[in-house]
């Protein structure tokens, strides 16, 4: 068995394009430190970190992948490239689990270190091929007409949105993986790493003891609480829904990246996207289960989650509201209006909820029968029927 701690040890996240600007460096809790203390002498630790070496050897690599790049770009511009910070992305996580490591050297216990370099070494790959399609895209962009100009932000975007989810899934679903084989291999007795690990190790407890024959028996961590990041020490820590929903739907993302479909047991009736700025982030199936006459009802999948749906199927138009079924942030927890209109093999318009305006342009959507279709010639078929309908 294995005594579980998690920690809001620090915060960087990828935005599109960007780093995101919070980043800020957590200090382990008095009441964490003191649980690790009262273990017996010589308790196996594993501990989120790599050792020096490793972390010297990533950065390093990362700084000459950014080099490489930036001589093989022509533009004459200049460019703050991701992965230039000061604040290096791994750094701030690990000065956190540095302290615990000291602290549990000063109480006599071992210490394993948890992480492999492997899944650095992706995510560097993945950051320099999302540099490089962010500054050619912009280049290509400045020099077109406002039709090419729209097609290209558009495919831009949808870009650097997969390339992002590549980053992910080095980032954080291949370092989880990699952390629990560790954890395993090691034979470590206590293991301390990030809550967006442990939380969902933990909700998912029965599932990894059948498939890995690992048991985590309790859970504590160190959590922020308020705006300032001031963390507080839980014993038996209640799992945080934003955390399990963040995991579970980045790897339904990685399922679409790596499938072009998210539900690969069978077939769709419709796909479409209800993002038509970024079209591979709101890609969704939908499933017709029951139907009377003109009444539809069935599920909904995307990579928010599952979702419920009855509306009115005509020659003309498509009419349904969606209902997510386990809805964690507020704008999901609303019914979700879709009004379609047909026009040729496409049903298109503007969704709305609570609070939402049905003709925003953001809140467009479009969905077909083709399960093939290519998202990006999906939005624009869309863009040319709103134009002949003047909507």
């Amino acid at each position: 068995m294995v005594l579980l701690y998690g920690a809001d040890h620090s915060h960087t996240s990828l935005k599109l394009h960007e780093w995101d600007a919070g980043v800020y460096r957590a200090v382990p809790t008095s009441g964490l430190l003191s649980s690790l203390e009262k273990l017996p002498p010589k308790t196996r630790v594993g501990i989120e970190l790599v050792d020096d070496r490793v972390s010297r050897a990533v950065k390093a690599d990362l700084n000459a992948l950014l080099i490489e790049l930036e001589r093989d770009l022509t533009s004459q511009r200049s460019y703050t490239l991701i992965g230039e910070a000061e604040d290096y992305y791994m750094d701030a996580a690990a000065r956190y689990f540095e302290d615990i490591a000291k602290h549990c050297a000063k109480c006599g216990h071992e210490i394993v270190l948890l992480e492999d370099i492997d899944p650095y070494l992706k995510f560097n790959e993945a950051l320099v091929k999302l540099n490089r399609q962010r500054v050619l895209d912009d280049e290509n962009i400045r020099y077109q007409s406002k039709l090419a100009s729209n097609i290209k932000k558009i495919k831009s975007s949808d870009t650097s949105y997969r390339l992002i989810l590549e980053a992910d899934k080095f980032n954080v679903l291949e370092r989880d993986a990699t952390l629990l084989k560790n954890i395993i291999g090691k034979k470590v007795d206590v293991a301390v790493v990030g809550r967006g690990h442990s939380d969902y190790w933990y909700s998912n407890r029965e599932r990894l003891r059948e498939d890995l024959g690992i048991v985590f028996d309790s859970y504590h961590a160190d959590v922020e609480i308020g705006n300032d990041h001031r963390l507080q020490f839980f014993e038996n820590r209640t799992l945080d829904s934003n955390i399990l929903s963040d995991i579970t739907n980045l790897e339904r993302a990685v399922t679409f990246l790596e499938n072009d479909r998210l539900v690969l047991a069978k077939e769709p009736d419709f796909v479409g996207t209800w993002d038509v700025s970024t079209p591979s982030k709101g890609y969704f199936e939908l499933f017709i289960e029951e139907q009377d006459g003109q009444n539809v009802s069935g599920t909904i999948v995307d990579c928010v989650g599952d979702a419920t749906f009855e509306g009115t199927l005509t020659s003309k138009s498509f009419d349904f509201v969606k209902t997510y079924q386990q809805a964690v942030k507020s704008s999901q927890k609303n019914q979700i209006s879709f009004p379609g209109i047909k026009s040729g093999s496409i049903i298109h318009g503007c969704y709305n909820s609570k609070g939402l305006s049905s003709d925003h342009p953001a809140h467009g959507f479009v969905m077909v029968q083709t399960p093939q279709e290519d998202l990006i010639k999906l939005v624009m078929r869309r863009h040319l029927a709103r134009q002949t309908l003047n909507v």
